[in-house]
């Protein structure tokens, strides 16, 4: 009986089906041990610019080759798009307006409303077309959503940064174009470089694809980064266990909010699953990089809790797939 359990168990399997754990704990590991050693200031500092550096490299890779899956000339976004993208936008800008009137008088109401921000204009998770597909949705229109997604973080990010986040000593335009010039690369470089390679080169295009698991392994790669970084941050600030639990729950919100809103969208269309997935599963990688670099760092915990919310969700509808009816395509 025990031969037979072993031979049908798989250790290869069990670290794959629960790499995105493995990639959390080994992130909050790396934290707490770099956070516990005597490190030199110079030694931390080489890091932090080492990170700066790698994360959107490895943000930029993930969504190429997304990008280089999807067949450009099929992509048509349709009515239902701009929908979605609007609820979408009106959240952040509602979100951003709130941000702004509490900025002078308080500012633990501001870091709330900066996270809840940065969960709305965060554009759709690299993932979101495989689970979608899985659970009876539309991978086409979540490949089409997820350009445009990314057109509008590209946006209205740069743009409304400067009012969530101000500085004292920064005018407005140069913190549009400081933040444009680290946003536009990371999210719309990717799709051009994509429509290139299937354009001029389709053979490399097809090399990068066709390399097994590649885009999950950089996946988890980066998520472990983020979430070192992320850890890292709380424990530098010292951030108590109100404005955890108080970041966390806006977060569930957020989840809660995104998928609902989605769902309440397609289903006068009758693709309350793809519209559901397409705003509430988000590119979390990209959230916590922008929070850590652009925003409040602490307010990187929205999307680190975020991360957790969402997959938790999914794990659920796809553990229960068979009592989803699916869209109508």
């Amino acid at each position: 009986m025990t031969s037979k359990l072993q031979s049908t168990f798989s250790w290869g399997a069990f670290f794959k089906s629960n790499a995105l754990l493995f990639a959390i704990v080994f992130g909050v590991a790396t934290a707490f041990i770099g956070h516990a050693l005597p490190l030199s200031e110079t030694f931390c500092r080489v890091v932090r610019t080492t990170v700066s550096l790698v994360q959107p490299v490895l943000i930029f890779l993930m969504l190429l080759l997304t990008f280089c899956k999807i067949s450009f000339g099929e992509l048509r976004p349709g009515r239902l798009h701009f929908e979605l993208l609007a609820v979408q936008g009106g959240g952040f800008l509602l979100c951003v307006a709130l941000s702004a009137c509490s900025f002078f008088s308080d500012p633990f109401l501001n870091l709330l409303w900066q996270s809840a921000a940065i969960l709305f204009i965060c554009p759709t998770g690299t993932a979101t077309a495989v689970v979608t597909s899985r659970l009876g949705g539309s991978a086409e229109f979540v490949a089409s959503y997820t350009l445009l997604a990314n057109l509008l973080t590209s946006l209205l990010l740069p743009l409304f940064v400067p009012v969530l986040h101000p500085s004292g000593h920064a005018e407005f335009f140069p913190s549009f174009f400081s933040v444009l010039g680290k946003v536009f690369p990371l999210l719309l470089l990717p799709l051009l470089t994509a429509w290139l390679l299937q354009l001029r080169s389709p053979r490399l295009c097809s090399r990068l694809i066709s390399v097994p698991g590649l885009p999950f392994r950089l996946w988890c790669l980066t998520l472990s980064l983020s979430v070192a970084v992320t850890v890292s941050n709380v424990l530098n600030e010292r951030v108590g266990i109100g404005v955890l639990c108080a970041v966390g729950l806006v977060s569930l919100l957020a989840c809660a909010a995104q998928f609902a809103l989605g769902r309440w969208v397609g289903a006068r269309r009758r693709r309350p699953i793809t519209c559901s997935q397409s705003m509430g599963q988000k590119n979390t990688v990209f959230a916590i990089w922008a929070s850590t670099f652009l925003l409040n760092p602490i307010s990187a915990l929205a999307p680190g809790f975020y991360s957790v919310w969402h997959n938790l969700y999914n794990t659920w509808q796809l553990k229960h797939v068979d009592k989803i009816s699916p869209d109508d395509k």
